[in-house]
């Protein structure tokens, strides 16, 4: 169905006719982090290993 049609079966209906969304904007740019300087700077934990060790 044509948009023209869309807006004019809405409106003879007594509907709202919904607003155009506005398009997707590119994701900012983020900062990168720093780079490490020494040990135990950085943790991270891995669940899905641990998850898979335990079975």
């Amino acid at each position: 169905m044509c948009p023209d049609r869309a807006y004019r079966l809405w409106r003879k209906a007594g509907l709202q006719v919904p607003r155009k969304r506005p398009g997707r904007r590119a994701a900012a740019s983020r900062p990168r982090p720093l780079p490490t300087t020494g040990p135990n700077q950085v943790w991270a934990y891995d669940f899905v290993s641990d998850r898979r060790a335990n079975m």
